[in-house]
């Protein structure tokens, strides 16, 4: 299990996010994204309708820019 999102650098905010997940689902773990949210999506739809991804994985299908600065 993976949670992405600039909310998630909150300590706070991903600590009881975390305390609670274990509560729920005291068998999953959590680990660095290997992947943009996209792709992720993309697997869990690929993963219930049985298809293979019939894209390539690099280049990354979304890649998102901080404009400025």
């Amino acid at each position: 299990m993976a949670l992405t999102g600039g909310l998630f650098a909150l300590t706070r905010l991903r600590q009881a996010a975390l305390a609670a997940l274990n509560d729920r689902l005291p068998a999953a773990r959590p680990h660095h994204p290997d992947g943009p949210p996209l792709l992720g999506a993309l697997r869990l739809a690929a993963s219930v309708t049985g298809a293979a991804l019939p894209w390539p994985l690099d280049p990354p299908l979304l890649d998102v820019r901080t404009m400025g600065g």
